[in-house]
C-alpha cells in the first residue's frame, strides 16, 4: 500500500510532542543541569555524573572498618583525576576523632591490603595528597580496589575506613540501614547517614573551570570533601587546589550555572600549600540546602577574580554504593551488619610508622615509590 502524506494536524502534533520533549530534558546529553534544578535527591544524583566526572569518593566509617569499631567518628574522602596524566588530588576531612594518620591502600571492601601512598594532615582533620598514578594503578582505583584508612591511637589497626567508589556513573539510589555488632551508622540516600543515632552527611566537589558561571579555560582542578556530624550539624568542609594560586576560595549558595550569596570563606591552613579548609555549626535549613545540592565551592584567583573554578558540592556515590557492596558481602560470610561499610573476619593491615609502607599492590608495585609526587604538605 503506497505511503501517504500525514495530514497537516498530525505533523503538528509529533511537532509539538517533540518540542515538550526537548524542554524537558529528554535525549539530550547535557540534561543533568536541568534535573538538578529541581532539587531533588535524585536530581543532584543525577547532575553528580557530569559535575563528577573523573572523580572517585569515599565515605569513612567505623562500620567499614576490618574489623568493625566502635567508633562515632566520620569522613569523606575526594580524589580527582586527570585520566591523561594519571594526575591525582586528594582530600579526606574527619570529624569526630583526632587521626594519626591517613592511608590509601589496596583491598576489598571486606579485606586488609598493603599501603599504597600515605596522606598529610595540614589542619586538624583535613588530610591530602598530590601525585601521578602508573596506568596499572590508575586502573586499581577506578576498578574499586582501593580504599581511604584512618588510624589514632585509640584504634592503631585502623579507626574508619571506606572504599573509594568512582563517581562518574549514576549513582545509587537506593538505600542502606541496619547496625553492625560494634557500631550504629546507617546510610538513607542522598548524602544523609544516621551516626550514633544523629543526622550526618558525607559529600564531595571536583572544581573545574569549565563548571564556573561564565566559564573559564582555566587547568586547574580541585577536590572538595566535606562531612557534617553531631546534633548541632558541626561541618567540616575543605578542598585542595591544585595548577593555581588561589586567592580565595568560597561556599556560596547556588545550583550549576547560577553565582549566589557567599555562605562560608575557607582560609589556607599553610601560605602557599592550596589547602584550604573551614569549620562552622549549620542550621536544619542549611543542611538540608547543602544535601539537596544548593552549595557550591568557588576558588577564585588574580587572572579570574571571580572565580577561576567552582564545584557544585554533591552527595557521595560512596554512601549507598559501598554499603550495597559490603553488605552482600558480609551476608555472603554471615555477618549481620548492613550499615556504610562491612566488619569482616580478616585481620587489618599493617598501622603506619611515620612513613608511607613497602607493602606491594595487586599489580606488584607500591603507589608511594613508583608514582611521583608533585606536592607534599
Amino acid at each position: 500500500m503506497p505511503n501517504r502524506p500525514r495530514p497537516a494536524a498530525g505533523r503538528l502534533v509529533i511537532l509539538a510532542a517533540a518540542l515538550c520533549l526537548a524542554s524537558c530534558g529528554g535525549g539530550s546529553s547535557d540534561s543533568a543541569v536541568g534535573r538538578f534544578a529541581q532539587s531533588s535527591t535524585g536530581s543532584t544524583a543525577l547532575a553528580g555524573t557530569e559535575q563528577l566526572v573523573n572523580t572517585a569518593a569515599a565515605t569513612l566509617s567505623a562500620a567499614a572498618e576490618v574489623p568493625a569499631t566502635n567508633s562515632a567518628a566520620l569522613g569523606s574522602g575526594t580524589i580527582m583525576i586527570d585520566p591523561a596524566t594519571g594526575q591525582i588530588t586528594v582530600t579526606v576531612t574527619i570529624n569526630g576523632t583526632t587521626a594519626s594518620a591517613v592511608q590509601v591502600e589496596s583491598g576489598s571492601a571486606i579485606s586488609a591490603g598493603p599501603p599504597m601512598f600515605s596522606l598529610t594532615e595540614s589542619d586538624d582533620g583535613v588530610w591530602s595528597a598530590s601525585l601521578t598514578l602508573t596506568p596499572t594503578q590508575l586502573q586499581e582505583l577506578m576498578n574499586g580496589s582501593w580504599y581511604f584508612n584512618a588510624y589514632s591511637p585509640a584504634f592503631p589497626a585502623g579507626e574508619i575506613r571506606g572504599q573509594i567508589v568512582p563517581q562518574s556513573g549514576s549513582p545509587s539510589s537506593g538505600s542502606s540501614t541496619g547496625s553492625s555488632s560494634s557500631s550504629s551508622s546507617s546510610s538513607t540516600g542522598g548524602g544523609s547517614m544516621t551516626v550514633g543515632g544523629t543526622a550526618a552527611a558525607v559529600l564531595v566537589a571536583s572544581l573545574r573551570g569549565t563548571q564556573e558561571t561564565p566559564a573559564t579555560p582555566s587547568g586547574a582542578t580541585g577536590a572538595g570533601s566535606v562531612v557534617v556530624t553531631g546534633s548541632n550539624h558541626s561541618m567540616l568542609a575543605a578542598v585542595r587546589i591544585s595548577g593555581v594560586t588561589a586567592s580565595t576560595v568560597t561556599i556560596a549558595a547556588g545550583a550549576p550555572g547560577s553565582a549566589g550569596q557567599v555562605l562560608f570563606t575557607l582560609n589556607e591552613v599553610i601560605p602557599g600549600s592550596g589547602v584550604w579548609s573551614t569549620r562552622a555549626a549549620l542550621s536544619d535549613a542549611q543542611l538540608a540546602a547543602l544535601q539537596a545540592g544548593n552549595w557550591y565551592f568557588n576558588a577564585a584567583s588574580a587572572a579570574f577574580p571571580a572565580g577561576e573554578i567552582r564545584g557544585q558540592i554533591l552527595p557521595s556515590a560512596a554512601i549507598n554504593d559501598a554499603s550495597a557492596s559490603s553488605s552482600a558481602s558480609a551476608n555472603d560470610n554471615g555477618s549481620s551488619s548492613s550499615a556504610t561499610g562491612s566488619g569482616g573476619t580478616t585481620s587489618n593491615s599493617s598501622p603506619p610508622n611515620g612513613s608511607s609502607s613497602s607493602g606491594s599492590s595487586s599489580s606488584g608495585s607500591n603507589a608511594s615509590s613508583s608514582a611521583s609526587s608533585s606536592s607534599s604538605i
